[in-house]
């Protein structure tokens, strides 16, 4: 397999963990919200979110510009197809 499939895998990989982090934290936010937690415990939760968002985004970017850059159409179901 090519160097270039694996490193987008590798890319892809990193924004569905990225996803999965947001996702929890956003489920653990509205718990903490909802069981009335202390605001520090509220602001770790909204700084961690903004923190998550901003590096998906990034890796998102990265992801795109390195597909665009360096693989085929038909390189891109070899990756997808994998997760």
């Amino acid at each position: 397999m090519s160097y270039r499939i694996e490193k987008a895998k590798k890319l892809f990989n990193k924004i569905k963990i990225l996803e999965e982090q947001l996702e929890l934290n956003t489920e653990a936010l509205s718990s903490v919200t909802a069981a009335n937690g202390s605001q520090s415990s509220i602001d770790e939760f909204t700084t961690k979110s903004s923190r998550l968002e901003r590096q998906l985004l990034k890796a998102q970017k990265k992801f795109e510009k390195y597909a665009d850059d360096n693989l085929k159409i038909s390189d891109l179901s070899e990756v997808y197809k994998s997760n």
